[in-house]
């Protein structure tokens, strides 16, 4: 009676270290499994935000097309010299303001003014 109730004991402690065993290795699984499916996420994540970047571009040149074609079409009724876009003017600097600017920063110190170094590589 001795003997079945020591070799009930064993079998009862295997099973318990098979279940630790069980378990330690659903948990690993576990872990992997996670890991795994956070790194899709992020590749994910990735793609999705390219993927709207390039929308975004696209979006981005479409209405500049559309800005285009309204422009052209709203200047076709004017006589050729005044057909030029006006956004290109607006960055033009005044040639009596550039002048005087030009011949005050040179006269008042040796650096290029802050226009010319910036539109213009001068080599003195």
């Amino acid at each position: 009676m001795l003997g079945a109730n020591g070799g009930l004991e064993d079998e009862r402690q295997l099973l318990v270290e098979e279940q630790k065993l069980c378990r330690s290795r659903a948990r690993k699984f576990s872990l992997e499994t996670n890991r795994r499916r956070r790194a899709l996420e992020e590749r994910q994540k990735q793609r999705d935000a390219l993927e709207q970047q390039l929308v975004e571009n696209i979006l981005k040149q479409r209405r500049e097309r559309v800005q285009d074609a309204t422009e052209r079409f709203q200047r076709a009724h004017l006589p050729p010299s005044q057909r030029r876009r006006q956004s290109f003017r607006r960055n033009v600097p005044n040639i009596e303001d550039a002048l005087n600017q030009i011949q005050g920063s040179s006269s008042s110190s040796p650096q290029q003014s802050s226009w010319l170094s910036g539109n213009f590589n001068i080599s003195r």
